[in-house]
């Protein structure tokens, strides 16, 4: 087996030596070291595997992967340079992890130095993992192996680097290395040999590698392998009988008590729809691939749930409804440049560039919108009176405000959503019975209007003005009776019946 030392020279195809610098770690596959080349740090993955060097198809694939395809995104170390044989060995150079980023296994066992500050950016790193693969599935490419030292994440930013590039082949071939995946990531019909790896197998892999990301665990297992009976063989675990610990209908493998309280914990603070996604994957996606999300769904359900309050799950926040996204008002939440420069495809997002940060008042404790965007913003307030938010400086957040950031017109407010209309609600709005009644047309006589929770005019309540009695249900469940000249809090995910017909706060 060929092995290198500090200060050995390696051949690459096409370019100068380069030396080896130390070596960096070791796998099944081969061993990697850091090398100089050309005045410039790499990496050099140099393979000792039989199985890989009596391949062919495996190094033809690499070398395509080389000199054709060309990475489809710059979050992944891609094969840059082949190195020539020596003494029946190769490898490649790719470039080098950088310092700041933790290895993935770190992060899911919760080293200190590899936990994220916030929600964000961990948010954020979810969300560059689902766009970085559908960049490559857009090019045609599946990965086929997606596992534990796939990834690299700088938990301060989010940012993530995905290595180990040399498996990746066009989306409807065999990987040519014959490598089915990993354990743990290879989706149920790879297990039974059904299928070789696919973007669809990627699909279910990426699902695996968001749980795990989120809740610290994997997706299958719960009570059947903590018994460790049967059930716990991997084969039945993963592949021919798989059970999510967190199925609506099967509560035959949710998590134990006493050893596996992160699921527990995590999993009932997740909003629903990221819940759901999860549901989705793990339930119809375990046997009918092309039920399993997409990128695309993964990334709409992300960027929401970036724009949520998840660390005090407010409910009656106000909200800045701007282009698809609704922002919850809180102090710390940022208006980011894709906000305001809305792509159907969502592609090359960036998620780090900030363009508005919301304060509070450090006297009045009011919320107000910083911009730092280096346009001026325009407003109109709920009067009419209008005027222009310079970079720099604040707009205080009053529902019924109108603000034009970079061209594109939000809302400060709610919005009550039924199935005949959509309604955006800020202090003043009326509703009307063609509003309140199902089937009605009349447009002058007012059944309801929007006003200042007097216990804080911060926060808005709808005045029954109608002489109907009202009921809601609050999003956490809490139910109750509005009659006329009474008021209910406007907090999102609060349904409120008017009669025949029922509309729910959103925003």
């Amino acid at each position: 087996m060929v092995e290198f030392k500090k200060g050995d020279t390696i051949h690459i195809e096409g370019s100068v030596d380069g030396k080896i610098v130390e070596e960096l770690g070791r796998g099944t596959q081969g061993i990697a070291y850091k090398l100089m080349l050309r005045d410039r740090l790499y990496a050099l993955k140099w393979f000792t595997s039989k199985g890989i060097l009596d391949n062919a198809a495996f190094k033809e694939n690499l070398r395509k992967n080389i000199e054709e395809r060309k990475s489809p995104d710059s979050r992944f170390l891609w094969p840059l340079y082949m190195t020539a044989e020596q003494n029946g060995a190769y490898g490649y150079v790719m470039d080098l992890k950088p310092s700041e980023y933790s290895k993935f296994p770190a992060i899911l066992n919760c080293v200190p130095s590899a936990r994220f500050p916030s929600w964000d950016e961990q948010i954020v790193a979810a969300l560059n993992l689902v766009s970085a693969f559908r960049a490559l599935h857009l090019n045609g490419l599946s990965y086929q192996d997606m596992n534990d030292g796939s990834f690299f994440i700088n938990v301060k930013t989010g940012d993530i680097k995905i290595c180990d590039t040399d498996n990746v082949t066009s989306g409807g071939e065999a990987n040519s290395s014959g490598v089915k995946g990993t354990p743990g990531y290879m989706a149920p019909e790879i297990i039974a040999k059904q299928e070789h790896p696919s973007t669809e197998t990627d699909f279910h892999s990426l699902a695996v590698v968001l749980f795990k990301l989120f809740v610290h665990h994997h997706p299958l297992e719960g009570k059947r392998l903590a018994d460790g009976d049967g059930l716990a063989d991997p084969t039945v675990l993963h592949g021919t009988d798989p059970v999510f610990i967190f199925d609506p209908d099967n509560t035959s493998n949710r998590p134990t008590l006493e050893e596996q309280e992160n699921p527990r914990n995590i999993w009932p603070g997740l909003p629903e729809y990221i819940q759901n996604l999860f549901i989705q994957a793990f339930g119809e996606g375990l046997k009918s691939p092309t039920r399993r999300p997409t990128e695309l769904e993964w990334q709409k359900a992300l960027l929401r749930f970036r724009d949520e309050d998840v660390v005090n799950d407010t409910h009656d926040a106000a909200r800045f409804l701007i282009g698809d996204y609704s922002i919850a008002l809180i102090a710390g939440k940022e208006l980011y440049r894709y906000h305001v420069e809305p792509k159907a495809d969502f592609l090359n997002i960036n998620f780090s560039s900030s363009i508005g940060k919301i304060v509070s008042n450090k006297t009045t404790g009011r919320i107000a919108l910083l911009n730092n965007s280096g346009e001026a913003w325009m407003f109109t307030a709920p009067d009419g009176t209008k005027g222009k938010v310079e970079t720099g400086q604040v707009i205080e957040v009053k529902c019924g405000t109108e603000l034009t950031v970079n061209g594109v017109i939000g809302h400060l407010a709610f919005q009550l959503n039924t199935d005949k209309y959509n309604l955006t609600l800020s202090p003043g709005v009326k509703l009307y019975a063609y509003h309140t009644n199902l089937n009605g047309t009349d447009r002058k006589t007012v059944t309801g209007k929007v006003v200042a929770r007097k216990d804080n005019p911060q926060k808005w309540a709808l005045l029954n003005l109608s002489d109907t009695t009202w009921r809601f249900r609050s999003a956490w469940d809490e139910e109750g009776e509005v009659a006329k000249d009474q008021v209910v809090s406007l907090a999102r995910g609060c349904v409120i019946n008017f009669g025949d017909i029922s509309g729910t706060i959103a925003g």
